[in-house]
């Protein structure tokens, strides 16, 4: 039950973080990469989620199809790497 509170406040953090960095006038794609970011700091400071699945999650965020290569060098993965990650 708490990790279902803890999601929930997540999400709404996440949410309030995109809609205050567009009113700053941050594109929607840089707030969302920083919203990401946010969540999984707290993920992994709060033990919501083991490192493997907050990397895994921002991996999926970040990749827009055609920056395959700045994504596994960011993260330092393989391209079989990046795209099992995505197939999850």
């Amino acid at each position: 039950m708490a990790d279902l509170k803890q999601e929930r406040l997540l999400r709404e953090l996440r949410s309030e973080i995109v809609a205050n960095a567009v009113r700053l006038g941050v594109s929607p794609d840089v707030a969302k990469l920083l919203a990401g970011s946010v969540q999984t700091r707290l993920d992994l400071m709060h033990g919501g989620l083991d490192r493997k699945a907050a990397r895994n999650r921002q991996v999926r965020r970040e990749f827009d199809g055609r920056n395959h290569r700045e994504v596994c060098r960011r993260w330092g993965i393989s391209r079989s790497t990046l795209y099992r990650i995505l197939s999850t």
